[in-house]
């Protein structure tokens, strides 16, 4: 998109974050889903060795590396995530940016300026210098998505439970 007077870019609405690894389970863009701010099931605390850091509920977590994937999540829970993902704090505008992560623009935007062949990436910079018209904020929306993100991460841990008790 270009900017205009009526367009705002994402550094703008959000700062990243890099915290120290705490030692919790642990999030990648392995356990994401195309387009969807939801995500499988947090990995096993120590999947990864090095280049993690801590992400708090609410942050929103953008892939770096092969945005053709086109992968982000809302954090549900205090996780580790790896260091392949810009970590976001968005203190104004999450809708519109969720809105834009959602939608072909975005991601246009991200593989066209991705360097490399085999394992593309975009840059935190341009992943901050996307523009973007902001529209109406819908309240709540990030505190539903945690919910409702929690309820089926929970959801998942009992079927896994169940599985093992059959496979038993």
């Amino acid at each position: 998109p270009i900017t205009s007077g009526d367009h705002i870019k994402i550094l703008n609405c959000a700062k990243i974050t890099r915290q120290k690894a705490i030692g919790q389970k642990q999030v990648s863009a392995r356990v994401m889903n195309k387009r969807d701010p939801m995500f499988q099931q947090p990995e096993e605390v120590g999947t990864y060795k090095s280049n993690t850091f801590s992400v708090e509920p609410g942050q929103l977590l953008i892939n770096t590396i092969r945005p053709y994937l086109e992968k982000f999540m809302v954090v549900d829970s205090e996780y580790d995530a790896t260091g392949t993902l810009v970590h976001l704090d968005v203190h104004k505008n999450f809708s519109s940016i969720l809105k834009e992560l959602m939608n072909n623009d975005f991601w246009t935007y991200a593989n066209t300026l991705s360097h490399g062949t085999k394992m593309p990436v975009i840059s935190k910079n341009d992943i901050l210098n996307y523009s973007f018209k902001p529209t109406g904020e819908i309240i709540g929306l990030k505190e539903w998505l945690i919910a409702v993100s929690k309820l089926k991460t929970s959801l998942n841990d009992v079927k896994n439970r169940l599985i093992n008790l059959l496979v038993k």
